[in-house]
């Protein structure tokens, strides 16, 4: 019979709390909000009437959709009350986001084939068993788009941001293009914009073009402009190494 040396035991326990309290501890860190992921539904969410879907993900609280749904074949739907089955939107589908600032009129934005559309809310509701016609809803903002984003931070009155596959970037608030730039490889929207007690936290977004040089956007009350009150000279492999080498939102 194996007898227990409790002093061995308690010794490598007490090694184990030593080595522990030595490990960083990061606080400060501010997660970027995953805009792909808002709104998703689990898996088991994303089956409806004999079908499952690819995604499914749910919709605002002021619109006339429950949730939307796209299936593997690009097809892109919508869950609305009191109608049956899902109502398809279009197809040849490849992305789609939730709007999610506040003011946005759009509800969802999504990518079909290479370009950027709007999905406003419905002008009208059939409440009989029918689809609302999706027809008058949707406008093509962008071609050729290689990423979008939305915005949730309601301290900016932009709702959206793409790039296409040129570099040429554009951001939007619920009527225009607010802000627009050439040349872009990599752009975020500052997660700690507005934020009192942040860094950075007066820059709206952060751009990159394709010679590593990286561009703080910030608005002087009535444009976004660029910030060019300090020149620096680095070059940074993307906007992730930029952040963590200044400290973004620290």
């Amino acid at each position: 019979m194996k007898v227990l040396n409790f002093g061995l035991l308690f010794g490598l326990a007490l090694g184990s709390l030593v080595s522990c309290s030595h490990q960083p501890v990061h606080t400060t860190e501010v997660a970027e909000i995953d805009d792909a992921a808002y709104g998703r539904l689990p898996s088991s969410e994303c089956y409806e009437f004999g079908k499952t879907y690819k995604e499914c993900k749910q919709a605002r609280k002021n619109d006339t959709a429950d949730k939307y749904l796209l299936d593997h074949e690009g097809n892109l739907f919508r869950k609305v009350p009191k109608v049956k089955t899902p109502c398809q939107i279009t197809s040849d589908v490849s992305d789609f986001k939730i709007s999610q600032h506040p003011n946005d009129v759009a509800v969802l934005y999504y990518k079909k084939g290479n370009d950027l559309y709007i999905f406003n809310k419905d002008k009208e509701y059939r409440p009989n068993g029918q689809c609302p016609s999706a027809k008058g809803n949707s406008k093509m903002l962008m071609a050729n788009v290689q990423k979008f984003t939305v915005t949730s931070n309601q301290n900016t009155t932009i709702v959206n941001a793409a790039v296409d596959v040129n570099g040429n970037f554009n951001a939007w608030d619920n009527n225009i293009v607010v802000y627009s730039d050439k040349g872009i490889d990599e752009f975020q929207m500052n997660s700690c914009y507005g934020t009192q007690g942040k860094s950075f936290s007066s820059y709206v977004l952060f751009t990159r073009d394709y010679q590593g040089n990286v561009t703080k956007v910030k608005t002087d009350g009535t444009y976004f402009v660029k910030d060019a009150s300090k020149v620096d000279p680095r070059r940074y492999n993307g906007l992730t190494d930029f952040k963590k080498q200044n400290n973004v939102c620290n």
